[in-house]
């Protein structure tokens, strides 16, 4: 019975018709609020963290062989795409900066590897594993 008197009064009354109009665009407009604050949010890495992380990653060991390099390559790379899928609910922007750093590392061709995650990667994590190149 609802379902009916609710449809009639969508189709027919041009004051309910506006109300649902209103009280769509109230909704929209909280949701983008609630979008912009959460980017807003979300805080990049100082200056400070990044630079003690480089130096973590800088006294770790690098692979020697081929098969032990293509071994690291992967794994961080499984690491970073990992952490960036559940960076939208934890945070996990520099650990996943890091591991794709680590594999950058040791990717023969680091240019292609930058143009490919350039592509994948989102903006904000793309533009720190590219700090920390620049730093490195």
């Amino acid at each position: 019975g609802y379902a009916i008197y609710f449809d009639h009064a969508r189709r027919n009354d041009p004051q309910f018709r506006k109300k649902l109009r209103k009280e769509k665009k109230r909704v929209d407009r909280s949701n983008a609020s609630l979008k912009a604050t959460a980017a807003s949010e979300k805080q990049l890495p100082t200056d400070a963290e990044l630079d003690a992380a480089l130096q973590v990653v800088r006294s770790e060991d690098l692979p020697a062989t081929p098969e032990e390099k293509e071994q690291y390559f992967m794994q961080n790379l499984a690491l970073g795409e990992q952490l960036t899928a559940q960076d939208e609910r934890i945070g996990l922007t520099l650990p996943a900066a890091l591991s794709f750093f680590r594999a950058m590392r040791v990717y023969p061709e680091p240019l292609q590897l930058v143009v490919i995650l350039e592509k994948t990667l989102p903006e904000d994590l793309f533009k720190i594993v590219m700090d920390l190149m620049s730093r490195d």
